[in-house]
């Protein structure tokens, strides 16, 4: 478990690691995203080594924004930055953000259940989102069958 006194971003041994299960989740996406020719133009992730990783996995680089991560269960603080990044359109690809589920549960009013691994799949409208849906992880899996 992390604790949040100790916690450091440039110190991977104070936090949670990638699982094994989730290292494989990141290369099924990745090949997903590949097979279904999904085109990717930012990368976006939080700076703790789980997402970090997960990213690199999935796409080889990202840029880490502290944005992305919410220290303790503050979730309201830095809320209206991470809504204009959704609201935002990504240009020529789609947008990643590869976060937590309390941080994107923040900004993100989706109904249904959250699961570790999962995709939910926004649409920008220029001053909001529109949740179009949530892809688990057994669903990328799934997708390539």
């Amino acid at each position: 478990p992390e604790n949040e006194e100790t916690l450091s971003y440039s110190d991977a041994r104070s936090q949670r690691r990638l699982s094994p299960l989730g290292e494989r989740q990141a290369l099924d996406m990745k090949a997903e995203f590949a097979r279904l020719k999904i085109p990717v133009s930012e990368v976006i992730a939080s700076p703790m080594e789980r997402a970090a990783r997960m990213a690199h996995l999935m796409f080889g680089q990202a840029i880490l924004d502290s944005l992305w991560h919410t220290r303790g269960s503050n979730y309201g603080a830095r809320r209206a930055a991470r809504l204009q990044v959704l609201a935002r359109p990504a240009g020529t690809g789609n947008r990643v953000i590869v976060s937590h589920v309390g941080t994107l549960g923040s900004v993100i009013a989706y109904k249904g259940s959250w699961q570790e691994g999962a995709c939910v799949v926004l649409r920008p409208t220029g001053t909001s989102h529109e949740v179009i849906g949530l892809v688990t992880a057994e669903g990328w899996r799934s997708a390539g069958r």
